[in-house]
């Protein structure tokens, strides 16, 4: 489905998850997405990874919490404040303080894309972090 037409896929898809409800990018970083999109190694590779999010992936997370194991270093969550944690009235500072021990964050003023939506704001919160 999506190697029939990966660039219509990847922008019908990918447009919803911004604030404006198009893809307002970069020209430069809209063709980086459409060349990767287009290269079947790179269709399959990213619907494995959706595939281990919902198999794999939660197997593992479900052990490390059955054991209490959380992440020790430093974390840094940052999510659009127009996205889906907002729509869905999530706090992900108090979900991923379930999963690790030193968390900060904060919204950003864009959905999903975070550095082609308000890059100086993303930029700024990731320098703060690592000083």
């Amino acid at each position: 489905m999506i190697g029939r037409d990966p660039v219509a896929f990847w922008d019908r898809k990918s447009a919803p998850g911004t604030k404006a409800k198009s893809l307002m990018f970069d020209p430069r970083a809209l063709a980086h997405y459409h060349a990767f999109f287009q290269d079947p190694l790179r269709i399959h590779a990213t619907c494995e990874d959706y595939r281990a999010g919902r198999t794999t992936d939660l197997q593992h997370d479900e052990a490390d919490r059955a054991a209490g194991r959380k992440i020790t270093c430093p974390m840094l969550a940052l999510w659009g404040a127009a996205g889906i944690p907002s729509e869905a009235e999530a706090d992900p500072l108090a979900t991923w303080r379930e999963w690790a021990t030193d968390v900060r964050g904060l919204a950003i003023d864009c959905g999903h894309y975070l550095p082609e939506e308000n890059p100086a704001a993303t930029a700024k919160a990731l320098v703060e972090f690592f000083k």
